[in-house]
């Protein structure tokens, strides 16, 4: 192998024989983020990562290109197995068959005795190169331009649809602050119009999102700032919490007790402190062990949706084991927990996310996760930094995660056998993460969880933070 440093900030892996190139490594100096791809555009990455490379297609003289984040191609192009055996391959066919070989192992693996069998989710990879077919569609906001001012109860914004694969979008979503405000079914590329949507008294977000089969386009967003006058009454938030632990599960011998109780308790009582301080209510549902469905989670989100406003926020908290699946998918295992019968005994990315766009407010999930007791004999271990960067693809909101990469969620006795991120977030709120004027704020909370799990662990553990977009909104006081 041949490794070179490239004038553009890259590291590159060559082939010695042939010079061809096996691999791309790009780290960003100023917050560590990384990815890594292979000639193909198969890339794995850190924690908000996918996004700083994609695909630049030109559209002819009289047309604006189009940029295509990873992210928005990630049910294809995310392979970290095929990232991963390239440098020992040394083909990247090759690696692409061992990579499909063993996916397709773990697949049968997950079967067990259910029937029928799960099935890939995608085509088989190949080393062709991205095709204009495959292209997703792609929303733009002609206007108001990112960064624009308002002051009305109302706002135009003029869209634009482009989908140069020819796809049909089945569902054009707009959302404001990650609410859902308006839909739009069945759309052509080159489909234009102006929406007039609600304006909330505040700086906001407007996001248009495409939506074509089970896959979503790549979403156009615009931040706004708020010129009017403000409020005549400033009103506190109230908080909104779905905290869900599953302590002692059925197969113990796989699925280890967590002590999520413990967990549960702790969080919820730093959190209740906050009441008639920073939040004008602090309402908690929580849901232990066999209290945890499907059902039950939903039907406290159906009521969170029913009573949240604007300026609310929305936690939710879960606590147990995790899985990921042989397609890359997180799933939150129950009390009946099977790697067989995930579908009934999981909550899935999608189970968790799908409602949250009918919800107002700010939005924020909180993962004490941890591997099942059998993951590192089985290498099953899943990479918490993949987690995250799913989740913030699927929905708009704030992820704090207990760890990065595929590290260990570390428990101990010392903290009454909480883990060491929510021990840190109970502190954190309790107003050790507060800054000078006494606020907590999103950031403050973050690094405060970060380095003290750091400390707690002997650097064995870093927490994970990602949003959907810049906001250092505050999230509590001393």
């Amino acid at each position: 192998l041949l490794v070179a440093a490239i004038s553009d900030g890259t590291i590159r892996w060559y082939r010695a024989g042939d010079r061809r190139e096996l691999l791309a490594l790009f780290v960003d100096k100023r917050d560590r983020r990384w990815v890594a791809w292979t000639p193909s555009g198969y890339y794995m990455a850190s924690v908000g990562g996918e996004d700083l490379i994609g695909w630049h297609v030109n559209r002819g003289w009289d047309q604006e290109a189009q940029f295509y984040p990873a992210s928005q191609l990630r049910d294809k192009y995310f392979r970290p197995d095929i990232v991963q055996a390239i440098l020992t391959t040394r083909d990247e066919g090759k690696a692409i068959a061992a990579a499909e070989a063993e996916r397709l192992k773990k697949l049968e693996q997950e079967r067990l005795a259910t029937e029928p069998a799960p099935k890939p989710q995608s085509a088989p990879p190949t080393a062709q190169p991205l095709t204009v077919a495959e292209l997703p569609p792609q929303a733009i906001i002609v206007s108001p331009k990112d960064g624009a001012h308002f002051s009305g109860e109302t706002i135009d914004v003029e869209y634009r649809l482009q989908s140069p694969g020819g796809r049909i979008v089945d569902t054009l979503v707009v959302d404001v602050d990650g609410r859902k405000v308006v839909t739009m079914k069945n759309l052509r590329d080159g489909s234009e119009g102006v929406f007039l949507i609600p304006a909330p008294k505040r700086d906001t977000l407007v996001t248009i999102t495409p939506f074509f089969g089970q896959s979503q386009g790549v979403a156009a967003r615009v931040k706004l700032a708020y010129q009017g006058p403000a409020p005549a009454v400033a009103v506190k938030p109230r908080l909104f919490v779905v905290a869900i632990g599953v302590d002692n599960y059925a197969n113990a011998q796989e699925f280890p007790r967590t002590y999520a109780r413990d967990d549960v308790e702790g969080l919820m009582q730093a959190l209740a402190a906050q009441e008639g301080r920073f939040f004008d209510k602090v309402e908690i549902v929580r849901l232990l062990d066999e209290q945890v469905s499907i059902v039950s989670f939903r039907k406290s989100l159906a009521h969170i949706a029913a009573e949240a406003g604007d300026t609310d926020y929305v936690l939710i908290y879960l606590v147990g084991h995790g899985f990921v699946d042989a397609d890359q998918r997180f799933h939150f295992m129950l009390k009946e927990a099977s790697k067989g019968s995930l579908i009934d005994t999981a909550l899935s990315e999608r189970d968790l996310t799908d409602p949250l766009p009918n919800i107002a407010g700010k939005k924020i999930l909180v993962l004490e996760s941890c591997h099942s007791g059998e993951a590192a004999a089985d290498g099953s271990l899943f990479n918490m930094s993949d987690v995250a960067n799913n989740f913030h693809r699927l929905e708009r909101l704030t992820f704090l995660g207990a760890a990065e990469g595929y590290e260990l969620a570390h428990f101990d006795s010392q903290w009454k056998k909480r883990g060491a991120f929510t021990q840190a977030l109970i502190e954190a709120w309790s107003g050790a993460a507060a800054e000078r004027d006494g606020a907590i704020t999103i950031n403050s909370l973050f690094v405060y969880v970060h380095d003290r799990v750091g400390a707690l662990t002997d650097r064995k553990q870093h927490p994970t933070f990602i949003q959907s977009y810049n906001d250092n909104f505050s999230i509590g006081v001393k």
